[in-house]
């Protein structure tokens, strides 16, 4: 399970350093970019990390799930939109714990 868990991470890294490179014209301001998702695309954050680089990586999505957005927001003040899609569906993965039985 561990290292799925890796390769999961591995995975999204690679779509956010390459979705970075192809989204360079579609980064605004933060707030600018948050004030979009919040009220053009009725959106709003339902995941947020931070990814290898330091960078912030958030996960938006409409109440109803139908449509999400993932977006980068970089210390300077810029968030730029990696990717957007539909359908998002959440996953429960019930990981054994580790260590001696009680």
């Amino acid at each position: 399970m561990k290292k799925l868990a890796s390769f999961l991470v591995a995975a999204l890294t690679m779509l956010v350093t390459v979705g970075h490179a192809n989204a360079q014209s579609q980064c605004a301001e933060t707030k600018v970019a948050r004030d979009f998702h919040a009220t053009q695309r009725q959106e709003a954050p339902v995941l947020i990390g931070i990814i290898n680089n330091g960078n912030i990586m958030e996960v938006w999505r409409t109440a109803d799930s139908k449509n999400f957005a993932i977006t980068v927001s970089l210390p300077n003040g810029t968030t730029c939109l990696i990717a957007t899609g539909s359908d998002l569906q959440s996953v429960i993965w019930h990981l054994k714990p580790k260590g001696p039985k009680v």
